[in-house]
C-alpha cells in the first residue's frame, strides 16, 4: 500500500498547471494554520526625528507620526469623526 505521500504526489502529477497552484495554496493555508509555516515577522524600528525647540502641537504630532509609521493614525479611537454638541443639562432647561 502506498503511503499518504506519494498518494499525493502521484495525484498532483496528473493536474493541470492551474489546479497545481490551487492544492499548493490550500496546503500552504493548511500549514499556516496548524503553525508548520514560520511566519516572517517584519518589526519596523522608529525613525528618530529630532525635536525642535519651539515646536506646536500639531507639529509634534506629525513628527511622531512618522517617527512611528507602524501605529495606525486612528489608533485613538475617534475615527475621524466629528463630535456634536453636548445636550444642556435638564437642570439648565428650567427658567427660574
Amino acid at each position: 500500500m502506498k503511503t499518504a505521500e506519494e498518494r499525493l504526489v502521484a495525484r498532483f502529477r496528473r493536474l493541470n498547471e492551474n489546479d497545481r497552484e490551487t492544492v499548493l495554496a490550500l496546503a500552504e493555508f493548511l500549514a499556516g494554520r496548524a503553525g508548520l509555516e514560520k511566519v516572517e515577522e517584519s518589526i519596523e524600528e522608529p525613525l528618530p526625528l529630532g525635536r525642535p525647540d519651539h515646536e506646536t502641537v500639531v507639529a509634534a504630532m506629525r513628527r511622531l507620526r512618522s517617527t512611528y509609521p507602524m501605529i495606525e493614525a486612528q489608533a485613538h479611537g475617534a475615527q475621524g469623526r466629528r463630535v456634536g454638541r453636548a445636550a444642556p443639562c435638564r437642570g439648565a432647561m428650567q427658567k427660574r
